[in-house]
């Protein structure tokens, strides 16, 4: 006849239950590649405050294009993600690649951008985020290509982390001059689709799942 010792059978599955109880789902990451999407996305306000749709090129940020609205659609980030990086990318033509550059990024405040309406004073009365990214003459950039212009990181965490944000709402980015007098210049969406603005963010979930 075979005995089996029951106690340490139970004394095992405790052991176990309460390794795999303890055990989370990992963090989960996950890139999302968005690009301006309409001609009415990428715009800007001048110094005297009027608001307008960009043409085929920006010139970031001279007299006439000082303040700048890029605006993505479908930001698939559920709330309260945490954002492990947001890099903001605009498309340079051949020309401007190596000026200075003196500025910063903020986001709009609210938790659904809206599209641009072609009211005077439109980015600068906007609410924009306490976070900011600062603009210091970045590198010379490689022509024909989309080149990184801002780690907006912090920028995008304050936005997902609003109360009433929603994954698939859209989020805005305004890029503001602190120097006019240097310049580069940079592709819009009227120039080409695919020469719109990017965002590239990367997002982490941890759940807490038990199992």
């Amino acid at each position: 006849m075979r005995f089996v010792d029951h106690s340490r059978v139970v004394v095992a599955g405790i052991l176990l239950s309460t390794v795999m109880a303890g055990s989370a789902d990992p963090a989960r990451a996950t890139t999302l590649n968005l690009q301006v999407g309409s001609s009415q996305d990428d715009y800007k306000q001048s110094q005297s405050g009027s608001s307008v749709k960009t043409d085929t090129t920006l010139d970031l940020w001279t007299t006439s294009d000082q303040q700048v609205a890029l605006r993505f659609l479908n930001v698939t980030v559920p709330k309260s993600a945490h954002i492990t990086s947001a890099t903001l990318q605009v498309y340079s033509p051949n020309t401007g690649t190596s000026n200075d550059m003196l500025g910063t990024v903020r986001g709009e405040k609210v938790v659904d951008a809206p599209a641009w309406t072609g009211a005077s004073n439109e980015i600068s009365a906007a609410p924009k985020t306490s976070a900011v990214a600062v603009v210091d003459n970045p590198p010379t950039w490689t022509g024909n290509a989309h080149n990184d212009l801002a780690d907006v990181t912090a920028v995008v965490q304050e936005i997902v982390d609003l109360c009433d944000w929603e994954s698939g709402n859209a989020m805005k980015l305004f890029l503001i001059a602190a120097d006019q007098s240097t310049h580069r210049r940079t592709h819009t969406y009227d120039s080409a689709p695919s020469k719109g603005a990017k965002l590239i963010i990367e997002y982490e979930l941890c759940n807490g799942a038990k199992v």
